[in-house]
């Protein structure tokens, strides 16, 4: 079983700025086990609860693995229909909102989840091939942190992660970096 065991080098998709980066240990096509990569500056070998539990994530019963549409919308009744089929309808109806308004401006999107790696701009790349279009500006939450931060210590300054095993002292507010990096 061990001959067919592959390990890929990349970077966790989770929803935090650190992009750790993952061995990902795969035997026939299936992802068996995460681990930090030792030689990233950062994580050195380790990952957060979220990192670890990843492969539970993906092999969930409870993922979505294909597309459901509502039929008739707003019943709660939910029916599987093809990749083929959940494309086209959404190709189809960009097509019809064009047409009827004589612009995209009734596309939108919002996206806040996920490393901010490069993939995750591809939707802008997408969107933008439709020509004008809706999107919100900012950050839904980044503006709170923000002002959280100025209010309660000032300047908004971040330390190098890697300097900070030079720290004699470390206070950490409303995180715990022990279980994820994600701040809430």
């Amino acid at each position: 079983m061990m001959d067919d065991l592959k390990i890929h080098r990349n970077v966790c998709p989770r929803n935090c700025y650190n992009t750790c980066t993952m061995l990902s240990h795969v035997v026939n096509g299936k992802l068996i086990k995460l681990e930090g990569d030792p030689a990233h500056g950062y994580c050195q070998g380790r990952l957060c609860a979220k990192g670890y539990a990843y492969t539970r994530y993906v092999y969930s019963p409870e993922r979505l693995r294909y597309p459901l549409r509502q039929y008739p919308r707003g019943s709660g009744n939910w029916v599987r229909i093809t990749w083929d089929e959940a494309l086209s309808q959404i190709a189809e109806k960009i097509i019809e909102l064009n047409q009827r308004y004589g612009s995209n401006f009734s596309l939108s999107y919002n996206k806040f989840s996920g490393n901010v790696g490069f993939m995750h701009y591809a939707t802008e790349g997408m969107f933008n091939s439709f020509g004008s279009h809706t999107k919100l500006r900012g950050n839904a939450c980044m503006s709170a942190g923000l002002d959280a931060i100025a209010y309660s210590s000032g300047e908004g300054r971040n330390p190098d992660p890697e300097s900070m095993s030079d720290s004699k002292l470390i206070v950490i507010w409303g995180a715990n970096p022990a279980w994820t990096a994600f701040i809430s």
